[in-house]
């Protein structure tokens, strides 16, 4: 009789808490400015993202993926059409900042520079 009890709080408990954990993530939706002044990254409440870069000739480039977090780690997957992308896990500094760290991109012999994105909205 205990265990059908305690079964009766247990279950609703972790449903509710499984909820509540489920949209950690989406309160980092939101659109970002990185530290170098020419990125945006935008985080849909949807799981996508998306990046831009001004480069200092003019021309732009624009990536898509996913996101999601897990404790303090962001996880950001960004593509272009070629194939060429990152796979990248970063660092929640606050709810309005996040840090994504250096790395090498796949497909290509590009790199991902070290940058700290700031919410702007």
């Amino acid at each position: 009789m205990i265990k059908r009890k305690l079964l009766f709080i247990v279950v609703p408990l972790m449903a509710l808490l499984l909820f509540i954990l489920s949209g950690c993530g989406s309160s980092m939706a939101g659109t970002y400015h990185g530290t170098s002044g020419r990125t945006t990254m935008t985080l849909s409440k949807d799981g996508t993202a998306g990046y831009g870069q001004i480069y200092s000739d003019g021309h732009t480039q624009s990536w898509h993926g996913k996101w999601s977090v897990s404790g303090d780690s962001i996880h950001i997957v960004l593509k272009r059409n070629s194939g060429f992308g990152f796979d990248l896990t970063g660092t929640i500094h606050d709810k309005d900042t996040f840090e994504l760290p250096d790395k090498s991109a796949s497909g290509n012999n590009g790199s991902w520079n070290d940058e700290t994105f700031t919410r702007s909205n």
